[in-house]
């Protein structure tokens, strides 16, 4: 779960008041339907309080809102604070990755994987790695890579292969170095050369939507 505490305690020393009265703030403009709140809120007793962060979480989740559609599935997924359960996790991530979610793309792509949840399925999960991948997802590329290179949910690519790892190791991705070497053994060096300048020429493009909500106040 992602933790938001931290930030609500500089928020409070800033305002002078108390981590307490920050959260009591932040539950009364919950409890008043602000949507930012709620996620917040969720987002806030992550670890201290799983049940109560599930509970805030879905409350956004039910009303679109990306970020809690994702914690909630992962909370879902990991049974923190819920029962768990792969195949609403499953559902969850979906309609976050639908709204350009990274993340949950790649959750998504790995519960197909795996079939957790839903039914196992190489291409479709290859097919959401490869929209994470584009957002300049590292782990997301690094599957897209291994995935061309042993035609797994997709035809056989090399030079799609060298491109994605090539990228994952732009990134700090340590496994993609030794993926890429084995490729490029099977490569000719024009075939690198063109994966290489077509690594050069990317750029990542984000699919995220806002939330973008009034923000009322107490």
């Amino acid at each position: 779960m992602k933790q938001l505490v931290p930030l609500l305690v500089a928020v409070a020393l800033l305002v002078g008041c108390s981590p307490k009265t920050e959260l009591e703030k932040l539950e009364r403009r919950a409890q008043k339907g602000d949507l930012q709140a709620q996620f917040d809120l969720g987002a806030a007793n992550g670890n201290a309080n799983p049940t109560e962060a599930a509970k805030w979480l879905r409350k956004a989740a039910d009303r679109n809102h990306a970020e809690a559609q994702f914690y909630l599935a992962a909370a879902l997924e990991k049974g923190l604070g819920v029962k768990q359960d792969f195949a609403e996790a499953a559902a969850w991530y979906r309609k976050s990755a639908e709204q350009g979610s990274a993340s949950a793309q790649i959750n998504l792509g790995t519960l197909h994987l795996d079939g957790h949840g839903v039914k196992q399925d190489a291409a479709e999960a290859v097919r959401w790695f490869r929209r994470a991948a584009a957002q300049g997802h590292v782990v997301a590329q690094f599957n897209s890579g291994l995935a061309a290179a042993e035609g797994k949910g997709v035809k056989t690519d090399l030079a799609d292969a060298y491109f994605w790892l090539t990228l994952a190791i732009r990134q700090g991705h340590e496994t993609a170095h030794h993926a890429r070497e084995q490729v490029s053994l099977q490569m000719l060096p024009d075939q690198i050369f063109e994966a290489s300048q077509r690594a050069q020429k990317f750029a990542p493009m984000s699919e995220a939507k806002t939330n973008a909500v009034a923000k009322k106040r107490p």
